[in-house]
């Protein structure tokens, strides 16, 4: 079964791929004249496109998501990096890889075809390339997340760095009713 759900994500993705590759051609080689200052597209052209490209979208974000969080801890029950949990994501499956680089480097275009024709692309193009930057922005963020530190002993981090708040109670006076 899992075959099957794999040629049916990379079917998937091809069509993706192909349409948007298809879209930002068309754009980047449109000639506005008197009739069109911009291109055009079919609605059923831009329902596809818009379904397929949030699918993939979500469905990356999602899968890496839960694969990242769902890898957080080692065997022996210690936590593991993000770079860690994100290299086990990564080889758990070559189809999501693909999505993931298939879907960033259509999108990238997108946003090239985009930032050079603004005049001439269809809104489609514009909302679709602002969503893949901010599905890079969430990528970006989740690599460079920071972890916390090695085994504070359930101590905050202030505290372990030797900076007490006033709701600790170290160091301060306690409150009184006067």
């Amino acid at each position: 079964m899992k075959g099957i759900v794999n040629i049916v994500a990379v079917a998937v993705m091809a069509l993706f791929a192909g349409l948007w590759f298809w879209i930002d051609w068309r754009v980047w080689h449109f000639m506005p004249d008197g009739d069109a200052e911009r291109f055009a597209l079919s609605v059923p052209v831009i329902t596809v496109a818009g379904f397929l490209g949030s699918t993939i979208s979500t469905a990356t974000a999602a899968v890496l998501g839960i694969k990242i969080g769902g890898a957080g801890w080692d065997d022996d029950g210690n936590k593991r990096s993000i770079s860690d949990r994100v290299d086990t994501a990564m080889s758990a499956s070559p189809v999501l890889v693909s999505g993931v680089l298939v879907y960033f480097f259509i999108g990238f275009l997108t946003l090239i075809v985009w930032l050079a024709n603004p005049n001439e692309a269809p809104d489609l193009t514009n909302s679709f390339a602002t969503g893949v930057l901010g599905w890079a922005v969430g990528a970006f963020s989740a690599v460079f997340k920071a972890d916390p530190p090695p085994s504070t002993g359930g101590r905050s981090a202030t505290a372990v760095a030797g900076v007490e708040s006033p709701s600790s109670g170290a160091g301060w006076p306690a409150p009184t009713n006067e």
